[in-house]
């Protein structure tokens, strides 16, 4: 006797659709509209002289973009001009008639003019132009020799620009005799010193943390005075000044709802 399996697996069945009838309606739909992504924080950051990193831009999944805007910061920086003023009577080779101290000077670019006037007994073989400016850096001193009448009336000379380096030794800026006066001479003379704000270096330095706080920094570098920079991504961002000069960094972060 031969005998029959109940269902051939192998075998698929035949399909045996199903007939529907009426109408299906899908209601309700999602109103949209197209709008750009939002400023809605505003943040300003000053740095000082000298800085420290410090993080500007948190990671931020939503963060369309981020806008940094970098200007010389007026109030704390030293942007007013330094005066001093000094007088010596019958002074010899190399004396001192007027001393600004290094103290009154900051890493940066500096402008000097010097106004000199002489008086008493005089020898106008020997006290015209009998005046210096001696400036500089231990490295890098500057000797200058300046205008100086015999006719009683103020000479004016410069200006002379300089550029001290962060980490450098500054000397103080002296008015000197070149060689000795007439005995009797008075000499006078008044050094202006004047920091130019936006010398080279100035502005901010943005990366990493560690990039940051390297030294000296390896971030990338937002001169002062540039313009605005956007920064389009959500990653986390830190920020440390140039050092010389104070910054104020203003940052206006685009991102969506």
């Amino acid at each position: 006797m031969t005998t029959q399996p109940d269902e051939d697996v192998a075998v698929p069945l035949a399909p045996n659709p199903v007939l529907v009838g009426g109408t299906i309606h899908i209601g309700s739909s999602v109103d949209s509209q197209a709008q750009a992504a939002d400023f809605g924080t505003y943040l300003t950051y000053v740095t000082a002289v000298p800085d420290v990193a410090r993080p500007i831009l948190p990671y931020d999944s939503n963060r369309h973009r981020a806008v940094l805007t970098v200007s010389t910061n007026p109030t704390a920086s030293k942007l007013n001009s330094t005066m001093v003023y000094g007088s010596a009577t019958s002074p010899g080779v190399n004396g001192t008639i007027a001393d600004l101290s290094a103290s009154n000077l900051s890493p940066g670019l500096w402008q000097f003019q010097v106004i000199t006037t002489e008086g008493g007994t005089l020898a106008a073989a020997l006290d015209t132009n009998n005046m210096q400016l001696v400036f500089g850096t231990g490295a890098n001193l500057q000797v200058v020799t300046l205008a100086a009448s015999t006719s009683g009336a103020a000479a004016s000379s410069g200006p002379f620009t300089f550029y001290f380096p962060p980490g450098a030794s500054i000397l103080d800026a002296q008015v000197q005799s070149i060689v000795a006066a007439t005995a009797g001479a008075i000499y006078h003379a008044e050094i202006i010193a004047t920091p130019l704000s936006t010398g080279p270096g100035a502005g901010v330095w943005i990366g990493t943390q560690a990039q940051c706080q390297a030294s000296p920094p390896v971030g990338g570098f937002i001169p002062s005075g540039g313009g605005n920079y956007a920064m389009e991504h959500n990653a986390a961002m830190w920020m440390i000044g140039d050092g010389v000069t104070s910054q104020r960094v203003t940052v206006a972060m685009e991102r969506w709802a």
